[in-house]
């Protein structure tokens, strides 16, 4: 638990002051419950007039103990959280508001490139280190796949990178969100108000040439340049091997929880839109996949579940 660096100095000084900084149990014993962090009992032992600095001590020990239940965050209110399609994911239901405001937010940004008469698609990429993979090598690669996609269409596309900042959900009374929230909030903004996608074109998800564009390696000399990059990385054993197979095979959106919610979102979308006369079979939101486009018995096919789920009884 961490604690404020004026707290931790002012404990410093007042031990140092009690009995000119001898040791505190000939003084002042603390018996400080380890269960709870909170003082339970405070004995003055020891010689005479040190009253005064145990007072002290325990006011200071006090706003420590005040200030990291502060800095502590509270525990996740998980809620069911219904989304446009249907479908369900265990929030906490804290993020609400926030995520509100998110997708709000979002919505308006991809407006104004549409607006711009702009061709709007989305990038469905793993961020996360699961299976071996690096944080920060995954938000790279969503960045450099929203740059060569934008490039290569002559400007006249926009590709919503999940790994960017203006995707990115702020804390809530100290706690991170999760998937579950991320993925609420993309159903929503991907979905749109009428849960036909009106704001989307296409649907991209990155493959494993595109994570080699980004790493520059080709099938002859990649895993040795993975073996030295991990190398670099201080990375040993198990977790080296995870590294280097991640990226040399696995490293796609085939594996994302997060991606595998948003090719069900995209066949649930392309399901509604099929059967909405004000769209129609020949208005389905187009898909790639590792940069050719899905074949048409893929389209309609569900995958299992990443996030998407109600909160366990």
């Amino acid at each position: 638990m961490k604690r404020s660096r004026f707290i931790d100095e002012q404990i410093l000084e007042t031990l140092r002051e009690v009995e000119g900084g001898r040791k505190i149990s000939e003084a002042c014993r603390l018996r400080v419950s380890r269960t709870s962090w909170r003082v339970a009992n405070v004995r003055m032992e020891g010689r005479e007039g040190v009253g005064t600095k145990c007072a002290s001590l325990i006011v200071v020990l006090n706003l420590w103990v005040v200030a990291a239940h502060a800095q502590a965050p509270k525990p996740p209110q998980l809620a069911n959280a219904q989304t446009v399609l249907g479908t369900t994911y265990c929030v906490d239901q804290d993020f609400l508001p926030t995520l509100s405001s998110k997708i709000a937010e979002i919505r308006g940004i991809v407006r104004a490139a549409r607006g711009q008469g702009q061709i709007t698609g989305y990038i469905s990429v793993p961020l996360s280190a699961t299976g071996g993979g690096a944080t920060d090598i995954n938000q790279a690669v969503s960045a450099h796949v929203k740059q060569r996609l934008e490039a290569l269409y002559g400007g006249k596309v926009w590709m919503l990178a999940p790994g960017s900042q203006e995707a990115s959900i702020p804390q809530v009374n100290g706690k991170s969100a999760g998937g579950q929230e991320y993925m609420y909030m993309w159903t929503q903004v991907l979905a749109g108000e009428n849960g036909r996608g009106p704001d989307f074109d296409l649907f991209y998800f990155v493959g494993p040439t595109d994570f080699w564009d980004y790493l520059a390696i080709k099938p002859e000399n990649g895993i040795a340049m993975l073996e030295s990059l991990a190398d670099q990385r201080g990375l040993t054993g198990d977790k080296k091997r995870n590294f280097v197979t991640y990226y040399a095979f696995r490293a796609s959106a085939s594996a994302s929880r997060g991606a595998h919610d948003e090719w069900n979102i995209l066949r649930l979308l392309n399901d509604a839109r099929r059967s909405d006369p004000n769209f129609g079979i020949g208005v389905q939101i187009a898909s790639l996949f590792d940069g050719r486009p899905v074949e048409l018995d893929d389209t309609e096919s569900v995958v299992s579940s990443g996030y998407e789920g109600r909160c366990n009884p």
